[in-house]
């Protein structure tokens, strides 16, 4: 019993509300039909570019663009897809001649922007095992909508070809910057490295001899001096005790050699014979009195020359005779000791003397004395041999100081090798890091170069049209067909919802049974609703005079749109052709 209630209710729920469905439905469906006959056809041509890769091995020449493809992309898109280049587009084919005079050119520029896509092709890149497979870019493909099929064929051939004439620009800007920048980098470490030469140059001059390199040098320098020194000093002792032999030789020789006559010693004149009397007259009181008959013969001979030789002076010869005896009494002393006859008889003489000189001798003689020159050959040969040794013995030294300098001279440089080594070190590796920087460098500028070439001849990592623009022959959007069943399914939905609103908000009493508890009194029976015939005429009055009316409607609204939208030819044969496209 229940069920057939709510079928009765069902029923009656659309007996009742089917006008409303039905009218809400029509209209909703009706715009939803109209817009997909009136949305004008996009027309959509894409181009296939591809990102080839280099035609000369990587391990040959290296790449000096090193960016990914992801990058690239977006790099020439910006390029493309700046406003001057859209403007260009639009001037060059005459897009949105309608808008030109409403709109910017920034919005037009962004609206074409809009038109525009780019869409990159991945492809999985397969990696070593333990490690995820990564998807790199292969290609991209580049697209242009628009109402004229032509207009967006040519326009998607422009932008392709643009993505070509910016990458080949950007490459070749870019390798001709690093072409540039590598030479000037050369030629700031060739200078950099000139100037190091001539530093390294400079300190090996003013550490001339003292560089590493010069140890052995300097060692063999060392070792040459100490054995010239050790001769010298050797050389030296020996003259030193040569001296000192000729020194001893030459006290006990006589410095005046007398005159031999007749086995006698005499002088060479009166003047020369009265000193050597003089000193014999000396000799002989040292032993005898002045009453021995030699003594007197001796004072006789002395009286004799003294006239003859006027103003004599023997204090020289006393003087000479007095060292003589004296050297010769220190070598008798050494010999015989000091209580020997000879001896005693010396030092009487070297006493007589003493008087003699100390009475009468002055200080002019003194001087005369020491003045005086000995004749003796013997005593001249040993003092000159004395004085030539001294001599020898002046050069020995002044040459021991001059290699005593030089052994300062060579120690030092010794001393100063590891400073001067520590120094030189650290200028070679600062040279040695710019030749190694150089070496790089022209390296780098010589790949540098050959990219550029092969840049040249097109044979580096490019883009490559892959698949030209196409003359799209059907328009991509709006999908006509998507729009009607979306809006049928829409019409749908809005009118179940509308009468179920309606329905839910109509308090009037519909059913019998809705009487029976309104009322609180039993319903024993209902009587269906009787038609007359006069409410069927009116009925059918009314619906002739809305049909009446809408056909007026109609025929109005195909006036004014033959006479102020459309010809009515054209239309039909828009309305058929956008059927066709839904079909």
């Amino acid at each position: 019993m229940e069920k057939d209630l709510e079928l009765k209710d069902i029923k009656g729920f659309i007996k009742r509300r089917k006008k409303t469905f039905i009218i809400s439905f029509l209209l909703v469906f009706l715009c939803a039909l109209s817009l997909a006959i009136i949305l004008p056809p996009i027309y959509k041509s894409q181009a296939s570019i591809q990102l080839k890769d280099q035609q000369i091995p990587t391990d040959y020449v290296k790449p000096t663009i090193t960016d990914f493809a992801e990058e690239r992309i977006q790099k020439i898109s910006q390029q493309v897809l700046s406003r001057p280049k859209l403007l260009e587009i639009i001037d060059g084919f005459d897009l949105y001649k309608d808008l030109k005079d409403k709109k910017s050119e920034t919005e037009l520029a962004s609206k074409i922007r809009k038109s525009i896509g780019v869409e990159a092709v991945t492809a999985e890149k397969s990696q070593k095992k333990g490690r995820n497979a990564s998807t790199v870019t292969v290609a991209f493909n580049i697209f242009f909508e628009g109402k004229e099929p032509t207009t967006v064929q040519k326009v998607t051939d422009k932008l392709s070809k643009l993505f070509l004439e910016e990458d080949v620009k950007d490459r070749e800007s870019m390798v001709t910057g690093a072409t540039n920048f590598l030479e000037n980098e050369i030629e700031r470490l060739k200078k950099e490295m000139n100037l190091m030469e001539r530093k390294i140059s400079n300190y090996k001059k003013k550490h001339l001899r003292e560089l590493p390199s010069d140890s052995g040098y300097n060692l063999q320098a060392i070792g040459r001096l100490e054995r010239q020194m050790d001769q010298t000093e050797m050389r030296l002792g020996m003259l030193e005790e040569k001296k000192l032999l000729l020194e001893s030789q030459l006290t006990t020789i006589e410095p005046l050699t007398p005159v031999v006559i007749g086995g006698k010693d005499l002088a060479a004149n009166p003047k020369e014979r009265l000193k050597a009397l003089r000193l014999e007259l000396s000799s002989l009181r040292s032993v005898y009195s002045e009453k021995h008959p030699d003594i007197k013969k001796i004072k006789r001979e002395i009286a004799k020359l003294e006239k003859e030789v006027k103003n004599s002076n023997d204090h020289v010869a006393k003087v000479k005779r007095l060292n003589q005896l004296e050297v010769q009494l220190a070598s008798a002393q050494s010999e015989l000791g000091p209580n020997h006859p000879d001896v005693k008889a010396i030092n009487n003489e070297i006493k007589v003397l003493k008087k003699q000189v100390n009475s009468a001798i002055t200080e002019s003689a003194k001087i005369q004395i020491s003045e005086e020159k000995p004749d003796n050959p013997a005593y001249i040969s040993l003092q000159t041999q004395i004085e030539t040794n001294q001599m020898q013995i002046r050069a020995l030294q002044e040459e021991k100081e001059k290699l005593s300098h030089e052994l300062d001279v060579y120690q030092q440089r010794i001393e100063i090798i590891p400073q001067v080594e520590k120094e030189l070190n650290a200028l070679n590796r600062d040279y040695d890091n710019l030749k190694k920087k150089y070496s790089e460098m022209s390296n780098k500028l010589m790949n540098a170069q050959v990219v550029q070439e092969m840049e040249g001849k097109q044979k580096g990592k490019r883009f490559n049209i892959t698949s030209p623009a196409y003359l799209p022959q059907k328009p991509s959007k709006p999908n006509r067909f998507a729009i009607i069943l979306l809006g049928f399914l829409i019409s749908i939905g809005l009118s179940s919802v509308l009468v179920v609103a309606l329905e839910s908000v109509d308090n009037t009493v519909k059913t019998s049974d809705q009487l029976g508890v309104l009322t609180g009194v039993p319903v024993l029976t209902s009587i269906s609703y009787i038609v007359t015939d006069q409410e069927r005429r009116s009925n059918f009055a009314k619906k002739l005079g809305w049909t009446f009316l809408a056909i007026c409607c109609l025929g109005v609204v195909i006036y004014c749109v033959d006479k102020y939208v459309i010809e009515l030819e054209r239309l039909w044969a828009f309305i058929l052709d956008r059927l066709r496209m839904i079909i």
